[in-house]
């Protein structure tokens, strides 16, 4: 299953300047998806963070992260409603700079009473930039 940003957009809450995944790639219902984010060096993070040799904060990394497990939720159709990110143990193993393709990967592991734990990861330039275990609680 392909989506576009569009079609993204009709699934989660989240939009510009904060919506952080900009197709889907692959998707397996109910256990995992394969997404990207293209990174441009307009974007308004890289402007100050940091102006000499700019990178994507690692907050917004694991933010793109938790979202792309959100689409998970969504597209199987588990449960409606907005989701929240409830923990998160995320590891940043290399800078994820302008001007490529941030790949962001998320298999569900489990959930329980409104809580979904997935492991995620988050490629750039090949090489795993980020990766670790998010937990989406879905409130009221």
């Amino acid at each position: 299953m392909m989506l576009d940003k569009e079609q993204i957009k009709q699934r989660l809450p989240h939009r510009a300047p904060f919506l952080f995944v900009d197709g889907v790639d692959e998707f397996e219902q109910s256990k995992s998806i394969a997404a990207h984010l293209d990174l441009k060096a307009d974007m308004p993070f890289f402007a100050g963070h940091f102006p000499e040799k700019p990178i994507m904060p690692g907050v917004l990394i694991t933010e793109a992260l938790a979202q792309t497990a959100g689409l998970i939720i969504s597209l199987s159709n588990e449960t409606s409603g907005i989701f929240y990110l409830a923990s998160c143990n995320v590891k940043f193993l290399e800078v994820v700079e302008p001007e490529g393709r941030l790949q962001l990967l998320a298999r569900l592991e489990k959930s329980f009473n409104g809580l979904f734990q997935f492991s995620v990861e988050a490629r750039f330039c090949n090489k795993t930039a980020a990766r670790g275990n998010i937990v989406l609680a879905k409130k009221g």
